[in-house]
């Protein structure tokens, strides 16, 4: 008797298992998949696959992702325009959440006048 689809499906709750007591690292796996398809790791460079990767893992609250998909919108990559006020939007998001990264980007942004009206250098040195 053969018991191999059993063993499977035990062996996809006992992985959905950990990784609900591992914080999530599924969501850290959806991630770093983005970061793959962004670099071309293992294949060429497909940002909209980063995009919706990205996108996905930071609806669930990763905040890397947040920050790599405002990055993506901020260079305008591959075939994604430039848009300088949605990474505004991402890293505001991510730097709420207590990402540095994004701080400082959100500080520099301010302080050159990129994807706002005017240079803000009190709100520059406040993201800082």
């Amino acid at each position: 008797m053969d018991h191999a689809p059993a063993q499977t499906n035990l062996g996809k709750n006992i992985f959905f298992e950990e990784t609900k007591k591992s914080g999530d690292s599924l969501n850290r796996h959806v991630m770093n998949s983005g970061v793959m398809y962004e670099n071309g790791t293992d294949g060429p460079q497909d940002f909209r696959k980063a995009k919706a990767l990205y996108e996905m893992a930071a609806e669930r609250g990763n905040v890397t992702a947040l920050y790599n998909l405002a990055l993506i919108y901020e260079q305008g990559k591959g075939s994604i325009p430039r848009d300088s006020r949605k990474a505004i939007e991402l890293w505001t998001r991510a730097a709420k959440k207590g990402d540095s990264l994004s701080n400082i980007q959100l500080g520099y942004m301010n302080e050159h006048g990129i994807g706002i009206s005017a240079p803000d250098p009190v709100k520059a040195a406040e993201w800082y």
